[in-house]
């Protein structure tokens, strides 16, 4: 059973004041674009979709509590981005509803009023809340037992953080005793809690059952710092549940279900543009292919995608069709030390499809493996099978999330990355680091390579 970390109540009592100010929002645009509440009924139904799903995206991006370990600038920000999301939600629906001619004025004031109300109602709470916990009002006094990195970087943020309420009353390092007279301390102590952050090694495993043992006698709550990550190099850990038991995941990126649905469908939506370009070029760029060279105007590859999967990778045809056949005969002009394979004015490209890759226009057809899901509009470069028949255990990390049609190797200049080993640590970067707004960026950067080659080649 996993203790609360904040008070349903408390929470749900902030989303109905939430609530109201998002309804009073609501009313007073109508009344400033109308003149009157009377007739709200032709409207309504913009806030009956829209106060959900604000109220859904605040508690999403953590403002309904969390108000203890949060700066004021952090909760502005998240409950800003949950009005963008919102709104842009909210404004498509009022679009494809065909009423956006003579309802944007309400639109546009409902929001400002709303997103206004809202963060004044955010800035009065914070500051009612510090100001209880400066007063002493619900201080927690904590024993923090442990020593290394993680321990001195918990005791440091306690100290400068006293609007937390969290006062470290007692630090014990148990390397000076053995773990008896440890218990002794916290006993001849006023404490509410006991933090425990002990680095991995021999101490850990011989202390830190003993210690729990000995505290849990005294009905005292202990949080315990995870540390796998000190024996392994995951990103993340989380406490999950594995069958009826807990456990923790360790994982090599952040596998939240709602940013993977938004990844996805934002995938979707940009296969479907990328398709429909597709489509309005294709007759054009086949012809181009035909005329240019014998064979077929697509080309595909196996590749393999996330977990090993393997997929057919689709593009349009840019080299000789004995291009594979010669591969080997060129190995000694690789401009890539690894597995990749590129060369500098390859003689298998034609004519055409020095054309092509030059505005990555043969990278089109790939639109429909994103479509399928085989691919994600951003991601890791995806390897051919003889590629990864070469990697090294830590090369794999690459595949460990779904490729992508482009990604932060390839803005970030593919051509004068020559080292594996680099381009395999920023694939890593963008598996650790991915945020929704981190792939929005690397599109945009993709189309300002795309339209201006000379900056490198970015699909």
């Amino acid at each position: 059973m996993q203790v609360k970390q904040s008070s349903d109540l408390i929470k749900a009592l902030i989303a109905l004041l939430d609530l109201a100010l998002i309804t009073a929002a609501f009313y007073i645009a109508y009344w400033v674009r109308f003149g009157d509440i009377a007739n709200s009924g032709q409207f309504i139904w913009l806030y009956y979709f829209s106060a959900p799903l604000i109220l859904f995206l605040l508690l999403r991006q953590g403002v309904l509590t969390g108000f203890r370990y949060r700066k004021l600038r952090e909760i502005f920000k998240s409950a800003i981005i949950a009005f963008i999301l919102a709104g842009v939600a909210s404004s498509t629906v009022l679009y494809l509803s065909k009423t956006a001619d003579y309802s944007r004025l309400l639109f546009l004031n409902y929001f400002a009023l709303a997103t206004v109300f809202i963060l004044i109602e955010k800035i009065v709470v914070k500051k009612l809340f510090d100001r209880h916990l400066r007063r002493g009002r619900m201080n927690i006094r904590i024993a923090l037992v442990g020593f290394g990195k993680k321990f001195n970087g918990i005791l440091s943020e306690l100290r400068q953080r006293p609007q937390w309420g969290l006062h470290p009353a007692q630090v014990i390092d148990p390397r000076s005793m053995d773990v008896k007279s440890v218990v002794a301390v916290i006993r001849s102590s006023i404490i509410d809690e006991v933090y425990i952050s002990y680095p991995r090694g021999v101490a850990y495993h011989e202390q830190i059952d003993e210690l729990l043992d000995r505290v849990e006698n005294l009905g005292l709550p202990v949080r315990v710092t995870l540390n796998f990550d000190e024996l392994q190099d995951y990103y993340s850990q989380h406490i999950c549940t594995m069958a009826s038991e807990t456990g923790v995941m360790l994982a090599p990126y952040n596998l939240d279900p709602d940013q993977l649905i938004m990844k996805r469908a934002t995938d979707l939506v940009g296969s479907i543009v990328g398709l429909t370009i597709l489509l309005l070029m294709l007759p054009f760029i086949a012809i181009a292919i035909k005329g240019g060279s014998t064979g077929p105007v697509f080309f595909s590859q196996l590749r393999v995608g996330k977990g090993g999967r393997e997929f057919k990778i689709y593009k349009f045809r840019s080299m000789s069709v004995d291009a594979e056949a010669r591969k080997s005969e060129l190995q000694n002009h690789n401009l890539h030390d690894g597995p990749l394979f590129k060369m500098k004015n390859d003689p298998r490209i034609t004519r055409v499809g020095r054309f092509l890759r030059k505005y990555s226009l043969d990278e089109l057809p790939q639109f429909w493996n994103v479509f399928v899901g085989e691919m994600s509009l951003v991601g890791t470069r995806p390897p051919t099978v003889d590629e990864v028949e070469e990697y090294e255990d830590h090369h794999h990390r690459r595949i460990s999330t779904r490729p992508g049609l482009t990604g932060l190797w390839q803005v970030s200049g593919r051509n004068q990355v020559t080292e594996f080993e680099d381009v395999v640590a920023l694939d890593v970067q963008y598996i650790k680091n991915w945020s929704f707004w981190m792939d929005l960026k690397i599109i945009m950067l993709t189309f300002a390579v795309v339209i201006m080659p000379s900056r490198g080649k970015g699909m």
